[in-house]
Protein backbone atom coordinates (compact mmCIF):
# COMPACT_ATOMS: atom_id res chain seq x y z
CA UNK A 1 0.00 0.00 0.00
CA UNK A 2 1.34 3.87 -0.82
CA UNK A 3 1.70 5.38 2.02
CA UNK A 4 0.62 9.61 0.81
CA UNK A 5 2.01 12.69 2.75
CA UNK A 6 1.66 15.61 2.04
CA UNK A 7 3.63 19.01 2.63
CA UNK A 8 1.36 21.93 2.51
CA UNK A 9 2.61 25.09 1.42
CA UNK A 10 6.22 23.94 0.84
CA UNK A 11 7.74 26.22 -1.15
CA UNK A 12 11.20 25.07 -2.35
CA UNK A 13 11.27 23.18 0.73
CA UNK A 14 11.83 18.94 -0.21
CA UNK A 15 11.07 16.74 2.77
CA UNK A 16 11.75 12.64 1.68
CA UNK A 17 8.51 10.86 1.46
CA UNK A 18 6.31 13.77 1.18
CA UNK A 19 4.36 15.91 -1.70
CA UNK A 20 5.25 19.02 -1.74
CA UNK A 21 1.93 20.91 -1.97
CA UNK A 22 2.29 24.93 -3.36
CA UNK A 23 1.01 27.37 -5.28
CA UNK A 24 4.03 27.96 -7.47
CA UNK A 25 3.41 24.51 -8.85
CA UNK A 26 -0.26 24.99 -9.31
CA UNK A 27 -1.53 23.52 -6.05
CA UNK A 28 -3.81 25.07 -3.72
CA UNK A 29 -3.93 24.20 0.06
CA UNK A 30 -7.11 25.00 0.14
CA UNK A 31 -9.46 23.36 -0.74
CA UNK A 32 -6.56 21.33 -0.91
CA UNK A 33 -5.72 20.34 -4.72
CA UNK A 34 -2.93 18.84 -6.29
CA UNK A 35 -2.09 19.63 -9.96
CA UNK A 36 -2.02 15.78 -10.41
CA UNK A 37 -6.03 15.63 -9.50
CA UNK A 38 -6.01 12.06 -8.70
CA UNK A 39 -3.58 12.52 -5.65
CA UNK A 40 -6.18 13.68 -3.29
CA UNK A 41 -9.26 11.92 -2.55
CA UNK A 42 -11.12 12.13 0.76
CA UNK A 43 -9.75 9.61 3.43
CA UNK A 44 -6.46 8.72 1.45
CA UNK A 45 -3.38 10.99 2.96
CA UNK A 46 -1.59 9.05 5.65
CA UNK A 47 0.11 12.83 7.22
CA UNK A 48 -0.38 16.18 6.44
CA UNK A 49 2.70 18.73 7.11
CA UNK A 50 1.67 22.26 7.23
CA UNK A 51 4.14 24.60 8.54
CA UNK A 52 3.25 28.53 8.88
CA UNK A 53 0.35 28.02 6.48
CA UNK A 54 -2.66 28.25 8.50
CA UNK A 55 -2.10 32.19 9.78
CA UNK A 56 -2.62 32.99 5.97
CA UNK A 57 -5.98 32.14 5.51
CA UNK A 58 -8.77 34.98 7.36
CA UNK A 59 -10.10 33.73 10.86
CA UNK A 60 -13.44 33.11 9.36
CA UNK A 61 -11.65 30.65 6.75
CA UNK A 62 -9.83 28.48 9.27
CA UNK A 63 -12.41 26.15 10.75
CA UNK A 64 -13.67 25.44 7.05
CA UNK A 65 -9.85 24.48 5.89
CA UNK A 66 -8.72 22.44 8.84
CA UNK A 67 -12.40 20.17 7.60
CA UNK A 68 -11.12 20.23 4.14
CA UNK A 69 -7.85 18.55 5.54
CA UNK A 70 -9.38 16.36 8.25
CA UNK A 71 -11.73 15.01 5.15
CA UNK A 72 -8.26 13.88 3.40
CA UNK A 73 -6.63 12.02 5.88
CA UNK A 74 -7.03 8.14 6.63
CA UNK A 75 -9.71 7.45 8.85
CA UNK A 76 -7.91 5.70 12.50
CA UNK A 77 -4.37 6.62 11.41
CA UNK A 78 -4.45 10.06 9.41
CA UNK A 79 -1.65 12.16 11.62
CA UNK A 80 -1.81 16.12 10.67
CA UNK A 81 1.35 18.46 12.08
CA UNK A 82 0.91 22.23 12.07
CA UNK A 83 3.07 25.05 12.83
CA UNK A 84 1.85 28.48 13.06
CA UNK A 85 3.34 31.75 15.13
CA UNK A 86 2.37 31.80 18.96
CA UNK A 87 0.78 34.87 19.49
CA UNK A 88 1.54 34.35 23.26
CA UNK A 89 5.73 33.97 22.12
CA UNK A 90 5.26 37.06 19.57
CA UNK A 91 4.13 39.04 22.42
CA UNK A 92 6.74 38.07 24.82
CA UNK A 93 9.33 39.00 21.81
CA UNK A 94 7.25 42.42 21.47
CA UNK A 95 7.78 43.68 25.28
CA UNK A 96 11.61 42.65 25.24
CA UNK A 97 12.38 44.48 22.17
CA UNK A 98 10.41 47.55 23.84
CA UNK A 99 11.68 47.51 27.30
CA UNK A 100 15.44 46.14 26.21
CA UNK A 101 14.80 43.15 28.73
CA UNK A 102 15.62 40.48 26.14
CA UNK A 103 15.77 37.76 29.38
CA UNK A 104 17.26 35.52 27.16
CA UNK A 105 16.22 36.37 23.74
CA UNK A 106 18.94 37.65 20.63
CA UNK A 107 17.70 41.45 20.03
CA UNK A 108 17.94 40.65 15.82
CA UNK A 109 15.11 37.79 16.51
CA UNK A 110 12.59 39.69 19.20
CA UNK A 111 13.00 42.65 16.29
CA UNK A 112 11.26 40.75 14.03
CA UNK A 113 8.10 40.51 15.86
CA UNK A 114 5.95 42.54 13.56
CA UNK A 115 6.88 39.92 10.87
CA UNK A 116 6.01 37.06 12.79
CA UNK A 117 2.52 38.64 13.17
CA UNK A 118 1.92 40.15 9.63
CA UNK A 119 4.29 37.98 7.64
CA UNK A 120 6.78 39.72 5.54
CA UNK A 121 4.15 41.09 2.82
CA UNK A 122 6.82 40.47 -0.25
CA UNK A 123 3.70 39.73 -1.87
CA UNK A 124 0.48 38.83 -2.10
CA UNK A 125 0.74 35.64 -0.57
CA UNK A 126 2.89 36.78 2.48
CA UNK A 127 0.13 37.99 4.71
CA UNK A 128 -0.92 36.55 8.18
CA UNK A 129 -4.72 37.22 8.92
CA UNK A 130 -4.87 35.01 12.09
CA UNK A 131 -3.38 34.64 15.36
CA UNK A 132 -3.48 31.67 17.21
CA UNK A 133 -2.66 30.64 20.87
CA UNK A 134 -2.23 27.32 22.09
CA UNK A 135 -5.72 26.78 23.64
CA UNK A 136 -7.32 28.41 20.02
CA UNK A 137 -5.43 26.37 18.29
CA UNK A 138 -6.35 23.27 19.58
CA UNK A 139 -10.29 23.86 20.04
CA UNK A 140 -10.27 24.63 16.56
CA UNK A 141 -8.72 21.33 15.92
CA UNK A 142 -10.96 19.82 17.95
CA UNK A 143 -14.26 21.52 16.18
CA UNK A 144 -12.91 20.24 12.92
CA UNK A 145 -13.40 16.72 14.47
CA UNK A 146 -9.14 15.95 15.46
CA UNK A 147 -7.96 14.02 18.45
CA UNK A 148 -5.57 13.41 20.16
CA UNK A 149 -3.88 16.70 20.17
CA UNK A 150 -0.76 17.47 21.31
CA UNK A 151 2.91 19.49 20.93
CA UNK A 152 5.16 18.11 18.92
CA UNK A 153 8.98 18.70 18.22
CA UNK A 154 11.33 19.49 15.45
CA UNK A 155 13.76 17.15 16.54
CA UNK A 156 15.82 17.53 12.88
CA UNK A 157 15.14 21.29 11.52
CA UNK A 158 13.91 21.19 7.76
CA UNK A 159 11.50 24.10 7.00
CA UNK A 160 9.67 27.01 8.98
CA UNK A 161 8.32 24.93 11.75
CA UNK A 162 12.06 25.32 13.81
CA UNK A 163 11.20 29.15 14.02
CA UNK A 164 11.79 29.95 17.80
CA UNK A 165 7.99 31.56 17.46
CA UNK A 166 6.79 28.51 16.56
CA UNK A 167 3.32 26.66 18.15
CA UNK A 168 3.61 23.23 17.02
CA UNK A 169 0.47 20.87 17.45
CA UNK A 170 -0.14 17.23 15.81
CA UNK A 171 -3.26 15.78 15.90
CA UNK A 172 -4.65 12.45 14.45
CA UNK A 173 -8.35 12.07 12.41
CA UNK A 174 -9.96 9.12 14.35
CA UNK A 175 -13.14 6.89 13.57
CA UNK A 176 -15.01 8.45 16.83
CA UNK A 177 -18.10 6.97 18.18
CA UNK A 178 -21.44 7.50 20.16
CA UNK A 179 -22.52 11.29 19.80
CA UNK A 180 -22.46 13.15 22.98
CA UNK A 181 -22.02 10.03 25.01
CA UNK A 182 -19.39 11.01 28.52
CA UNK A 183 -16.26 9.30 28.60
CA UNK A 184 -15.60 8.64 24.24
CA UNK A 185 -15.68 11.22 21.81
CA UNK A 186 -18.31 11.29 19.09
CA UNK A 187 -19.31 11.29 14.99
CA UNK A 188 -19.07 7.96 14.24
CA UNK A 189 -22.56 8.29 12.79
CA UNK A 190 -22.10 10.62 10.23
CA UNK A 191 -19.39 8.73 8.61
CA UNK A 192 -21.81 6.02 7.28
CA UNK A 193 -21.61 2.08 6.70
CA UNK A 194 -17.80 1.00 7.53
CA UNK A 195 -15.98 -0.34 4.69
CA UNK A 196 -15.08 -4.01 4.84
CA UNK A 197 -11.36 -5.16 5.33
CA UNK A 198 -10.60 -8.14 3.34
CA UNK A 199 -8.14 -11.31 4.49
CA UNK A 200 -6.77 -11.77 1.11
CA UNK A 201 -6.31 -15.60 0.71
CA UNK A 202 -2.59 -16.92 1.98
CA UNK A 203 -1.45 -20.11 1.75
CA UNK A 204 -0.65 -22.01 4.81
CA UNK A 205 2.81 -23.91 5.31
CA UNK A 206 1.82 -25.83 8.26
CA UNK A 207 -0.15 -29.21 7.02
CA UNK A 208 -2.97 -30.47 9.22
CA UNK A 209 -3.37 -27.85 11.27
CA UNK A 210 -5.78 -25.02 9.44
CA UNK A 211 -8.08 -25.20 6.78
CA UNK A 212 -9.13 -27.11 3.52
CA UNK A 213 -6.38 -28.64 1.05
CA UNK A 214 -5.91 -27.85 -2.05
CA UNK A 215 -7.09 -30.12 -4.47
CA UNK A 216 -4.09 -30.04 -6.74
CA UNK A 217 -1.47 -29.65 -4.50
CA UNK A 218 -3.09 -30.88 -1.47
CA UNK A 219 -1.08 -28.33 0.93
CA UNK A 220 -3.45 -26.40 3.21
CA UNK A 221 -5.03 -23.25 1.30
CA UNK A 222 -7.13 -19.81 2.95
CA UNK A 223 -9.53 -18.12 1.25
CA UNK A 224 -10.83 -14.84 1.18
CA UNK A 225 -12.69 -13.71 3.44
CA UNK A 226 -15.03 -10.04 3.56
CA UNK A 227 -15.31 -9.03 6.92
CA UNK A 228 -16.23 -5.73 8.73
CA UNK A 229 -12.85 -4.88 11.46
CA UNK A 230 -12.68 -1.97 13.47
CA UNK A 231 -9.65 -1.59 16.46
CA UNK A 232 -10.49 0.14 19.58
CA UNK A 233 -8.49 1.45 22.76
CA UNK A 234 -9.08 3.39 25.93
CA UNK A 235 -6.34 5.85 26.14
CA UNK A 236 -4.81 7.78 28.75
CA UNK A 237 -4.89 11.80 28.53
CA UNK A 238 -1.23 11.48 28.46
CA UNK A 239 1.12 8.47 26.71
CA UNK A 240 3.92 7.63 25.16
CA UNK A 241 4.45 8.66 21.78
CA UNK A 242 6.44 5.84 20.58
CA UNK A 243 3.75 3.11 21.19
CA UNK A 244 0.96 5.56 19.30
CA UNK A 245 3.71 5.23 15.84
CA UNK A 246 3.42 1.99 16.30
CA UNK A 247 -0.05 1.09 16.53
CA UNK A 248 -0.11 3.28 13.19
CA UNK A 249 2.37 1.69 12.07
CA UNK A 250 0.72 -2.01 12.69
CA UNK A 251 -2.73 -0.49 11.61
CA UNK A 252 -2.11 1.21 8.41
CA UNK A 253 -1.33 -2.15 6.06
CA UNK A 254 -4.67 -2.77 6.26
CA UNK A 255 -6.20 0.19 6.52
CA UNK A 256 -8.11 -0.78 9.74
CA UNK A 257 -10.13 2.16 11.03
CA UNK A 258 -9.39 2.99 15.23
CA UNK A 259 -11.97 3.81 17.90
CA UNK A 260 -10.62 5.49 20.82
CA UNK A 261 -12.31 6.14 24.21
CA UNK A 262 -11.60 7.92 27.31
CA UNK A 263 -12.80 9.03 30.49
CA UNK A 264 -11.75 7.94 33.95
CA UNK A 265 -13.74 5.15 33.91
CA UNK A 266 -12.64 2.04 31.94
CA UNK A 267 -15.00 -0.24 32.01
CA UNK A 268 -17.42 2.68 30.36
CA UNK A 269 -14.43 3.29 27.71
CA UNK A 270 -14.61 -0.29 26.56
CA UNK A 271 -18.68 -0.80 26.79
CA UNK A 272 -19.67 2.09 24.94
CA UNK A 273 -17.54 1.66 21.70
CA UNK A 274 -18.17 -1.93 21.75
CA UNK A 275 -21.96 -1.28 21.78
CA UNK A 276 -21.39 1.00 19.05
CA UNK A 277 -19.17 -1.00 17.05
CA UNK A 278 -21.67 -3.75 17.18
CA UNK A 279 -24.49 -1.03 15.99
CA UNK A 280 -22.19 -0.54 13.26
CA UNK A 281 -22.15 -4.00 11.61
CA UNK A 282 -18.59 -4.05 12.85
CA UNK A 283 -18.02 -7.56 12.74
CA UNK A 284 -14.29 -8.17 14.42
CA UNK A 285 -13.15 -5.99 16.91
CA UNK A 286 -9.67 -5.55 17.65
CA UNK A 287 -8.92 -4.21 21.22
CA UNK A 288 -5.47 -2.79 22.01
CA UNK A 289 -3.74 -1.08 25.39
CA UNK A 290 -1.90 2.09 25.05
CA UNK A 291 0.72 -0.13 26.47
CA UNK A 292 0.79 -2.80 24.19
CA UNK A 293 3.74 -3.06 21.58
CA UNK A 294 2.69 -5.12 18.10
CA UNK A 295 3.93 -5.29 14.60
CA UNK A 296 1.54 -5.49 11.21
CA UNK A 297 2.62 -8.91 11.33
CA UNK A 298 1.01 -9.71 14.86
CA UNK A 299 -2.31 -8.21 13.85
CA UNK A 300 -1.77 -10.76 10.27
CA UNK A 301 -0.88 -13.70 12.19
CA UNK A 302 -4.37 -12.71 14.60
CA UNK A 303 -6.57 -12.11 11.77
CA UNK A 304 -5.08 -15.69 9.98
CA UNK A 305 -5.64 -17.57 13.29
CA UNK A 306 -9.50 -16.35 13.42
CA UNK A 307 -9.96 -17.04 9.72
CA UNK A 308 -8.74 -20.39 9.73
CA UNK A 309 -10.60 -21.35 13.13
CA UNK A 310 -14.14 -20.76 12.83
CA UNK A 311 -14.88 -22.08 16.13
CA UNK A 312 -12.86 -19.12 17.64
CA UNK A 313 -14.46 -16.46 18.83
CA UNK A 314 -12.19 -14.68 20.46
CA UNK A 315 -8.55 -14.72 20.29
CA UNK A 316 -6.03 -13.09 22.64
CA UNK A 317 -1.84 -12.70 21.90
CA UNK A 318 0.32 -13.94 24.17
CA UNK A 319 1.66 -10.87 25.99
CA UNK A 320 3.75 -10.80 29.63
CA UNK A 321 2.83 -9.00 33.10
CA UNK A 322 5.04 -5.99 34.12
CA UNK A 323 7.32 -6.94 36.56
CA UNK A 324 6.64 -10.56 36.76
CA UNK A 325 7.59 -13.17 34.26
CA UNK A 326 4.25 -14.80 33.88
CA UNK A 327 1.37 -14.45 30.64
CA UNK A 328 -1.34 -12.45 31.10
CA UNK A 329 -3.80 -15.16 31.20
CA UNK A 330 -4.97 -17.92 33.58
CA UNK A 331 -6.27 -21.57 33.18
CA UNK A 332 -7.83 -23.03 36.01
CA UNK A 333 -6.22 -25.26 37.95
CA UNK A 334 -3.09 -24.91 36.63
CA UNK A 335 0.08 -22.83 37.65
CA UNK A 336 2.17 -24.14 34.49
CA UNK A 337 1.42 -24.31 30.92
CA UNK A 338 2.92 -26.26 27.98
CA UNK A 339 2.89 -23.79 25.16
CA UNK A 340 2.55 -25.24 21.62
CA UNK A 341 4.49 -23.34 19.19
CA UNK A 342 1.61 -22.43 16.65
CA UNK A 343 -1.68 -23.85 17.89
CA UNK A 344 -4.04 -21.44 19.85
CA UNK A 345 -4.62 -22.50 23.04
CA UNK A 346 -7.55 -22.34 25.19
CA UNK A 347 -7.75 -20.48 28.12
CA UNK A 348 -9.74 -18.91 30.94
CA UNK A 349 -8.65 -15.40 31.03
CA UNK A 350 -6.88 -13.33 28.91
CA UNK A 351 -6.65 -9.04 28.55
CA UNK A 352 -7.15 -6.77 25.72
CA UNK A 353 -3.56 -5.57 25.20
CA UNK A 354 -4.21 -7.29 21.40
CA UNK A 355 -7.07 -9.47 21.00
CA UNK A 356 -9.76 -10.31 18.29
CA UNK A 357 -13.11 -10.49 19.42
CA UNK A 358 -16.59 -11.60 17.16
CA UNK A 359 -18.62 -8.90 18.24
CA UNK A 360 -21.49 -11.32 17.48
CA UNK A 361 -20.64 -13.52 19.75
CA UNK A 362 -21.87 -11.18 22.54
CA UNK A 363 -25.79 -11.28 21.58
CA UNK A 364 -26.57 -13.64 24.25
CA UNK A 365 -23.75 -11.70 26.65
CA UNK A 366 -25.84 -10.21 29.48
CA UNK A 367 -24.82 -6.28 30.33
CA UNK A 368 -23.16 -5.05 31.65
CA UNK A 369 -19.99 -6.47 29.92
CA UNK A 370 -17.33 -4.67 31.96
CA UNK A 371 -18.06 -4.13 35.62
CA UNK A 372 -15.93 -4.08 38.69
CA UNK A 373 -17.00 -5.91 41.85
CA UNK A 374 -15.72 -5.69 45.66
CA UNK A 375 -14.51 -8.58 47.76
CA UNK A 376 -17.11 -10.28 49.58
CA UNK A 377 -15.33 -8.47 52.46
CA UNK A 378 -17.00 -4.76 50.70
CA UNK A 379 -13.33 -3.95 49.94
CA UNK A 380 -11.39 -3.26 47.01
CA UNK A 381 -8.16 -5.30 48.81
CA UNK A 382 -9.58 -8.85 49.22
CA UNK A 383 -8.25 -11.35 47.26
CA UNK A 384 -12.10 -12.11 46.28
CA UNK A 385 -12.23 -9.25 44.56
CA UNK A 386 -13.09 -9.46 40.27
CA UNK A 387 -11.95 -6.47 38.43
CA UNK A 388 -13.97 -5.22 35.57
CA UNK A 389 -11.63 -6.83 32.56
CA UNK A 390 -11.62 -10.71 34.37
CA UNK A 391 -15.28 -9.58 34.88
CA UNK A 392 -16.23 -9.80 31.36
CA UNK A 393 -13.87 -13.17 30.96
CA UNK A 394 -16.38 -14.65 33.57
CA UNK A 395 -19.88 -14.08 31.71
CA UNK A 396 -17.84 -14.83 27.88
CA UNK A 397 -17.81 -17.70 29.56
CA UNK A 398 -20.80 -18.48 31.50
CA UNK A 399 -22.83 -17.54 28.10
CA UNK A 400 -20.76 -20.16 26.19
CA UNK A 401 -18.20 -18.75 24.85
CA UNK A 402 -14.35 -19.52 24.92
CA UNK A 403 -11.32 -17.82 25.16
CA UNK A 404 -8.36 -18.45 23.18
CA UNK A 405 -4.25 -17.44 23.28
CA UNK A 406 -2.53 -17.63 20.26
CA UNK A 407 1.44 -18.40 21.75
CA UNK A 408 3.30 -17.58 18.20
CA UNK A 409 1.80 -14.02 18.53
CA UNK A 410 4.20 -13.04 21.22
CA UNK A 411 3.70 -9.04 22.13
CA UNK A 412 5.41 -6.54 23.97
CA UNK A 413 3.96 -4.95 27.47
CA UNK A 414 6.02 -1.14 27.74
CA UNK A 415 7.21 -1.17 30.95
CA UNK A 416 9.69 2.15 32.57
CA UNK A 417 13.26 1.50 33.07
CA UNK A 418 16.22 3.37 34.67
CA UNK A 419 19.98 3.35 33.62
CA UNK A 420 22.46 3.87 36.23
CA UNK A 421 26.11 3.23 36.95
CA UNK A 422 27.15 0.26 39.21
CA UNK A 423 29.82 0.51 41.75
CA UNK A 424 32.70 -0.43 38.99
CA UNK A 425 30.77 2.36 36.73
CA UNK A 426 29.32 0.12 34.12
CA UNK A 427 26.12 0.95 32.92
CA UNK A 428 22.83 -0.87 34.62
CA UNK A 429 19.50 -1.06 33.79
CA UNK A 430 16.43 -1.45 36.07
CA UNK A 431 12.61 -1.64 36.26
CA UNK A 432 10.99 1.27 38.18
CA UNK A 433 9.68 -1.08 41.05
CA UNK A 434 12.96 -2.84 41.33
CA UNK A 435 14.86 0.46 42.07
CA UNK A 436 11.87 1.46 43.93
CA UNK A 437 11.89 -1.40 45.89
CA UNK A 438 16.16 -0.94 46.09
CA UNK A 439 15.93 1.97 47.68
CA UNK A 440 12.46 2.40 49.56
CA UNK A 441 11.50 -1.12 49.98
CA UNK A 442 7.63 -2.00 50.34
CA UNK A 443 6.79 1.41 49.42
CA UNK A 444 5.55 0.90 45.86
CA UNK A 445 3.41 -1.98 45.26
CA UNK A 446 3.70 -3.29 41.73
CA UNK A 447 0.91 -3.41 39.02
CA UNK A 448 0.22 -5.85 35.77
Amino acid sequence: MEIRRLNIGSGTTVIEGFTPIDRAFGDEAWPLKHHNTALIGDDTIHEMRASHVLEHFGHGEVDAVLRNWYDKLVPGTGLIRIAVPDYDIIQEMRKACESGDLNGWDLETVRLWPLYLMGGQTDENDHHHTIFTRDGLEQRLRQAGFDDIREWEDDEPIDTASHPVSLRLEAQKPIVVGPGVPGHTSGLDDLGDMPPGKLEPIRNPAPGVYADADPNTGMPTRSAIDINICAMMTRPRYGCLDASDIREAALSPRQIPMVKSGGAFWDQGMQNPFEDCVEKGVDWLITMDYDSFFTAEDIDRMLQHMGDNPEIECLAALQPRRNKPFPLMTIKGRTQIEMPTQRPIEVDTAHFGLTIIKLAALENVPKPWFWAQPGEDGTWRHFTRMDADIYFWHIWKQAGHKVWVAPDVRIGHMQEMISEFDENHEIRYLHIVDWMERNYPGAVKSVD
